[in-house]
């Protein structure tokens, strides 16, 4: 908790330092599991750090994890946040196989706030990959799933980037 309050309060470096005393504790006990959850977490804090390097292995390392408890929902996160990763260091073709592995999951699991996230991800990927058709399929399922959700916010944030879309086209 005193790792994500940090991370709310935009402190790196300290909310970094209690995710790596927390994953250190996590390893003298021998949870693996916890420690994945750890190392997401850890990663996000090097991440935000513009430790990129770092928090691709720690997410590697996390997704392994997860996929050996067979713990779909810390899968997605795990290829959700690889996938980011990629994104912003605009490597588009691995950031979209990850992203898609994630949507993939998160759309078995009916986890419709997650698969709207990972679609609103995908769209600079797209772009980046100029792939419109793949943007418009993507809003257009980000329009349902906000609608769906009764997201207001989400739903015109949307029908924003539908707009400009449209009028790009």
């Amino acid at each position: 908790i005193q790792g994500i309050k940090l991370s709310q309060e935009n402190k790196q470096p300290e909310f970094a330092k209690v995710y790596e005393t927390s994953l250190a504790l996590w390893k003298e006990v021998g949870d693996k599991y916890w420690e994945a959850v750890t190392m997401w977490n850890l990663a996000w804090a090097y991440f935000d750090a513009d430790r990129n390097d770092e928090a691709l292995e720690l997410h590697n390392q996390a997704l392994l994890i997860f996929q050996s408890f067979i713990d779909r929902i810390g899968e997605s996160a795990a290829f959700n946040g690889i996938g980011a990763i990629y994104k912003w260091g605009k490597n588009y073709e691995s950031a979209k196989e990850y992203l898609e592995n994630s949507l993939t999951i998160r759309k078995q699991l009916k986890r419709l706030k997650g698969e709207f996230s990972t679609l609103n991800a995908l769209i600079a990927v797209y772009q980046g990959l100029n792939q419109s058709d793949k943007i418009l399929e993507s809003l257009n399922r980000m329009l349902v799933i906000s609608q769906e959700l009764k997201e207001r916010n989400d739903e015109r944030l949307t029908l924003n980037l539908l707009g400009f879309f449209y009028s790009l086209t």
